[in-house]
């Protein structure tokens, strides 16, 4: 069925938009419902700028002051699950596009219209060009922040989108954009919910990092030195029995001078696994809008948890197909196929997707692992997160674009926990999950409140 909208040359937007996408029946039905309210230009309550136009990538690392790229923003309070970081002296120079606590961040390039709140837990921060950076000068940051991360900010980014191949959101339609002016009530529970949320947020990460803690010491892994060796000397023999020639498998230590204080099986042994492979890369057509849910290299964060970002693949396509890529509930997936190796080993729990219990995938880059009969799934997690087994999976790594391969992955030793050390970090995981799911919901509540400030049904 057709969808379109006649709109005389005098309702035409001030910037003399002629693309239809800009007059859709959905913008205009709000256009006139939210000018009932009284309402600002989001230029008049902030300065609106973006993030670094530089080519810095080469001097991307694993610390220093954090760098921001657009596929940060998937969390609300900025995600962690692939961060990256530039020396101190490289940030200096980019006063332009420091961020600080209380900037409101917006993707206007590729990842359009995700919003991200800078919090006191970050520090120092900058970020690329496809990052703006709001900072507020008269209403409350986390007002502002929810609304954009709402259906009405949603809608309004949207329609203000310009481009063909390469879609993006210029600042100074960024500067038009209306925002209600709320009321003290509306504006006191946003900020008070988004408040919330964020202890929420935090409470989860520390327990999370305490189930991490509890594990290191445990194994006797919190101190084990995990520096890459210049040079190895090997054996012919050696090498022959690694079925390895290779300096970065005997160079890089993993676990080699660890002594496990409990019974040791490989990741491959049915007490450890009774699943172990790839997933299946769909092709670009074969993504759509509707179709079975695929979990991405993206959605493992840096907390554990594997969370469904949104993508599906076709029903009749062949990554929705076959036991490869089958995921289920209280499944394993560890990134196996990264243009970094330090990112290869990152693991993260999928505990499903709320209100669908149908089929879900992954991709080719992941591996699921199924835990077996004497490994909870939550201590198999924490278990493949920690540094020192991050670096042994990186130890196994192969060809020139680091790839972990299924079978090599097997042999990852794997210690079995006593049954209360299990049942202690399973809890601890939990209620770090239950902290997520509860700021979720509360950040929802906040965005409900801003969406309800104009009559249900008016959309």
């Amino acid at each position: 069925m057709a969808v379109w909208s006649a709109v005389r040359l005098s309702q035409m937007t001030p910037d003399l938009r002629w693309d239809s996408e800009h007059y859709r029946p959905e913008y205009l039905r709000q256009e006139k419902a939210i000018a009932q309210f009284g309402t600002v230009l989001l230029g008049n309550v902030a300065d609106i700028s973006d993030g670094n136009h530089l080519s810095i990538a080469e001097e991307f690392s694993s610390e220093g002051i954090r760098y921001l790229r657009g596929h940060d923003l998937s969390d609300f309070f900025i995600s962690d699950s692939d961060p990256i970081y530039i020396p101190e002296k490289t940030y200096a120079t980019l006063a332009r596009s420091h961020m600080i606590c209380g900037d409101v961040l917006i993707g206007i390039v590729g990842t359009i219209g995700t919003v991200g709140l800078v919090t006191e837990r970050h520090g120092s921060l900058t970020g690329s060009c496809k990052l703006a950076i709001v900072r507020t000068k008269a209403l409350p940051a986390e007002y502002i922040a929810v609304y954009l991360a709402s259906r009405l900010g949603q809608n309004e980014m949207a329609r203000r989108t310009r481009g063909a191949v390469q879609m993006g959101l210029i600042l100074p339609d960024l500067h038009e954009l209306p925002l209600i002016e709320p009321t003290k009530s509306v504006l006191d529970r946003v900020v008070s919910l988004v408040h919330s949320a964020e202890n929420e947020r935090m409470r989860a990460t520390d327990k999370f990092q305490s189930a991490e803690r509890r594990l290191l010491e445990a194994l006797g892994l919190d101190d084990l030195d995990l520096v890459t060796d210049k040079y190895q000397v090997a054996s012919f023999r050696t090498m022959a029995n690694a079925k390895r020639y290779d300096a970065e498998h005997f160079s890089i230590p993993g676990l080699r001078k660890w002594h496990s204080p409990f019974p040791i099986r490989l990741l491959g042994d049915p007490d450890v696994s009774s699943f172990v492979s790839n997933g299946s890369t769909p092709a670009a057509t074969d993504y759509a809008d509707v179709g079975t849910p695929i979990i991405k290299v993206g959605d493992v964060d840096s907390n554990g948890l594997s969370t469904w970002g949104g993508d599906r693949v076709r029903k009749d396509s062949s990554a929705a197909r076959g036991p490869r890529g089958d995921l289920l509930c209280g499944d394993v997936v560890v990134l196996c196929a990264a243009h970094h190796i330090r990112y290869i080993g990152k693991a993260g729990l999928f505990v499903g997707i709320e209100g669908y219990d149908g089929p879900v995938r992954s991709v080719g880059e992941l591996i699921t692992v199924r835990s077996g009969s004497k490994l909870n799934p939550q201590s198999l997690c924490l278990y493949l997160n920690l540094p020192a087994v991050r670096n042994e999976s990186q130890r196994h790594v192969r060809g020139l674009s680091a790839h972990l391969y299924p079978d090599d992955f097997r042999q990852i030793p794997v210690p079995l926990l006593p049954c209360k050390l299990q049942e202690k970090l399973a809890d601890l995981f939990e209620e770090s999950l239950s902290a997520r799911c509860e700021a979720t919901r509360l950040l929802d509540e906040a965005k409900k409140t801003v969406e309800n400030m104009i009559a249900e049904g008016a959309l």
